[in-house]
């Protein structure tokens, strides 16, 4: 099994096995060099609000697994502007990653 390298900003993001933080194994997360917690979205299709909904409540289920002051979203797909304003005003922030090659 190969393991995906996600970078944002030029920094690697650090994939989480989701079973070490006992978080469901369907939520990619991960955290940043400077310790900030991310559920990472790879894919092409368009993030649009019911998405923006199922992202809350995995933010909810990450914070409550871990105990993290906050999680952020990181993805490589386009986001609908009503779903980013709703996820920035859960505290939840949206970035666009780049995805390395394996």
């Amino acid at each position: 099994m190969s393991r995906n390298k996600y970078f944002l900003n030029g920094e690697e993001i650090t994939v989480v096995d989701s079973k070490t933080h006992v978080i469901p194994s369907n939520i990619k997360t991960g955290h940043l060099p400077d310790g900030q917690w991310v559920i990472i979205k790879d894919r092409k299709s368009r993030i649009i609000m019911k998405d923006g909904e199922i992202i809350r409540e995995q933010a909810k289920i990450v914070l409550d697994a871990i105990g993290a002051e906050g999680v952020n979203l990181v993805t490589n797909a386009p986001v609908c502007s009503k779903t980013k304003v709703f996820l920035e005003e859960l505290n939840i922030i949206v970035f666009a990653m780049d995805k390395a090659a394996d």
